[in-house]
């Protein structure tokens, strides 16, 4: 989201939109000092009822914060 349009809100409903069409597993990653993404994200799963994941194997990233989850249709 271009910054002039961050803490608006549309980050939140692309995102919405995004899950009602297509359902399933996400990964993401975030930079272990950006906190506002950070947040966003956490927000996001809460709001959309997400299912935290955990992955067996995870990318070995000293900068990042790596993350799954998933959006089932009924959730």
């Amino acid at each position: 989201v271009l910054p002039s349009y961050r803490r608006t809100g549309c980050g939140l409903t692309a995102i919405k939109e995004l899950f009602s069409i297509l359902p399933g597993r996400y990964c993401y990653h975030v930079l272990k000092d950006n906190k506002p993404a950070e947040a966003f994200w956490d927000q996001v799963k809460m709001i959309c009822d997400c299912k935290e994941l955990t992955l067996k194997d995870t990318l070995n990233l000293s900068d990042c914060n790596f993350f799954t989850f998933e959006k089932n249709e009924n959730r």
